[in-house]
């Protein structure tokens, strides 16, 4: 076995397991998962691949390079506290999804806009049931959280600064939702300055560095330093759909 893929798909035969039931005890759509067995790309989100070893009970060691023990050794197995499939999903009065594990651990499932998913959002943002058929991402939280949120696949490298504070293609953010009615005051961009903007046009992922709260007007920037590529945008709030504050990060990485 010389690739992840390979010993994925091994490891959830081994486990008596299939993807189907890897994607419902995780939150983790079944495509993705396909797409790693696959080895479509060389570049995997690391909580995935962890996520996934922890239910399989398995090595992520094993998993990247193939070294060692496939299966954890029994101490190691006992303090995974990830969804194993026996818990109930706790849906909020807010249509929020909430996982509890026996040990304490909270997840909140999240619906998650991949790369081709953006054009589809476009027109199905407030369909219940196009929101309802989207893949979930699952993040680690410590409250049920109130609000709506959403996670979105990275696209491009204009937030790529190179810098601790960039967002790589490929990262998935989440991001809350700011009510409409919010919009007429001031945003808090130094407590948040990442936005998610549903525009007519497109989906943005982009920094706020104004507000222009009368006349109704975002100016937005990339981190790329590349201005001639990826210059500041003005941006009418009267054309934006949603608007969210990124409240969440999680970071690919590449596995050779």
């Amino acid at each position: 076995m010389q690739t992840i893929g390979e010993r994925l798909e091994y490891a959830i035969k081994h486990q008596h397991s299939t993807n189907y039931a890897v994607s419902k005890h995780t939150g983790i759509s079944q495509s993705t998962i396909g797409r790693i067995i696959k080895n479509e790309g060389k570049t995997y989100n690391r909580s995935t691949i962890a996520t996934i070893c922890k239910y399989l009970q398995i090595s992520e060691t094993w998993l990247h390079s193939g070294e060692g023990d496939m299966i954890l050794p029994r101490i190691e197995a006992e303090e995974v506290d990830i969804p194993d499939g026996s818990e109930e999903v706790i849906r909020t009065k807010t249509g929020n999804e909430f996982i509890a594990t026996e040990k304490g651990s909270s997840y909140m499932l999240v619906p998650l806009v991949g790369y081709y998913a953006y054009a589809g959002y476009l027109s199905g943002w407030s369909d219940p049931d196009f929101i309802e058929d989207l893949p979930k991402h699952m993040i680690s939280v410590d409250v049920y959280h109130k609000g709506t949120y959403r996670a979105f696949v990275v696209r491009g490298d204009s937030m790529n600064s190179g810098r601790p504070d960039a967002l790589l293609d490929g990262d998935i953010v989440t991001g809350r939702v700011i009510d409409r009615p919010l919009w007429n005051s001031k945003f808090h961009l130094k407590q948040y300055n990442k936005f998610i903007i549903v525009h007519k046009d497109g989906i943005l992922v982009k920094n706020i560095k104004d507000h222009d709260v009368d006349n109704g007007v975002i100016t937005v920037e990339s981190i790329n330093p590349d201005k001639r590529l990826y210059p500041d945008l003005t941006i009418h709030l009267d054309e934006v759909y949603e608007l969210m504050n990124v409240v969440d990060l999680n970071r690919k990485t590449k596995f050779l």
